[in-house]
């Protein structure tokens, strides 16, 4: 938030009116720096009517001087009583006290500044909570963060708030909220209102993760909606994860042309320590295991071996391997599946295709 930085005229004042839109909770500290005088009020909503004096430079300053000698907060209760005492009060008293904002939320501001003679000069800086220090020479509020109150569209509403909700463990889980207003963009949280992180590329208005654990349990998330000029936050949502007691079974197996690997797949997601040992796998009659890689989805495991015969039935037996839900469960012992291996044979061709495996936004399972 700029006025001008060099000589421009005399006698002279200037009106700046517009909103501020904080980027994150927490105490704001606000600082002028004019040449002459200057006032800031700063409202407790979007509405001028509600706007209070927070910060005054009753004398002068350099251009984005915010120390001129010892700061002084300014101590203003309103309006009128704040012009009145911050020019009744010995320079400098350009700081103002701690503001409480929320992330997100239109606050209507203004500054005013009366130029005399000599040099012209006006700007507003802030201190963010845990941003970079304010100094002299630092920059003043960046554009980013502000706007016109002729703003056009409709503000945000949340017209459905997401719900609590129950889901398994290794299920992925989803929150929904319906807003309106003009170009909705979203934000989802994890954590309360006063304590969370972004959750990374979560900007749409279904929350999806990767599959969750016990670890999850009672994990919080909240959503917030802007469109630049307005924004709401929505209700924070309970996570609760039921336990997987479903021990994980084998589905097939299948082996490829090169008669040195086989395929089996399990009814769900695999712990890798135990899916990866390759002596949880016997294959019989007369073939060794000689690796074991879980393959795309953690439900698949390829199984290296020594080489196979042509046409030939295989039987695969698993022992010891587990899912990767927290409650760990593990296989039927000596569960078995069985597979044929190829049979060369002239006049096919084999087709193979392959796919990007696309990187999840995040994944809820340290496990």
């Amino acid at each position: 938030m700029v006025g001008w930085p060099t000589t421009f005229a005399d006698n002279y004042g200037i009106q700046y009116i517009g909103y501020v839109i904080p980027p994150t909770n927490g105490d704001y500290s606000f600082y002028v720096s004019s040449d002459d005088q200057s006032i800031l009020w700063l409202s407790t909503d979007d509405k001028a009517i509600n706007k209070k004096a927070i910060a005054a430079e009753p004398s002068n300053s350099g251009v984005r001087v915010w120390f001129n000698g010892a700061a002084i907060r300014y101590d203003g209760t309103g309006a009128s009583a704040g012009i009145t005492t911050a020019f009744g009060i010995t320079p400098p008293m350009n700081v103002s006290k701690p503001v409480t904002l929320q992330a997100n939320t239109r606050y209507y501001i203004e500054y005013l500044t009366k130029e005399g003679g000599g040099g012209d000069n006006g700007a507003v800086a802030w201190q963010i909570p845990d941003g970079a220090v304010v100094a002299n020479n630092s920059t003043p509020i960046e554009g980013a963060y502000l706007s016109t109150t002729n703003v056009g569209g409709v503000p945000i509403s949340i017209t459905t708030q997401p719900v609590s909700a129950t889901f398994a463990d290794q299920a992925n889980a989803t929150f929904t909220v319906v807003a309106a207003g003009t170009a909705p963009a979203y934000q989802w949280y994890r954590g309360n209102l006063t304590s969370n992180a972004p959750v990374a590329d979560a900007t749409a208005a279904t929350l999806s993760t990767d599959p969750i654990g016990f670890q999850d349990q009672g994990a919080q998330f909240f959503v917030i909606v802007n469109n630049g000029f307005s924004a709401a936050t929505s209700s924070v949502v309970t996570l609760t994860v039921i336990a997987d007691t479903v021990k994980p079974t084998l589905v097939r197996a299948r082996g490829n042309a090169e008669f040195a690997l086989v395929t089996v797949s399990f009814s769900e997601r695999l712990n890798q320590t135990t899916a990866t040992n390759a002596a949880n796998y016997t294959i019989t009659p007369g073939i060794t295991v000689l690796d074991a890689r879980l393959g795309l989805g953690r439900t698949n495991v390829v199984l290296t071996t020594s080489l196979q015969n042509t046409g030939t039935v295989y039987t695969v037996t698993v022992t010891g391997v587990q899912d990767s839900s927290s409650s760990s469960n593990v296989i039927i012992a000596a569960s078995t599946v069985q597979f044929t291996s190829w049979v060369e044979s002239r006049g096919f061709a084999l087709r193979e295709t392959y796919q990007p495996v696309k990187k999840p936004s995040f994944d809820l399972n340290r496990g």
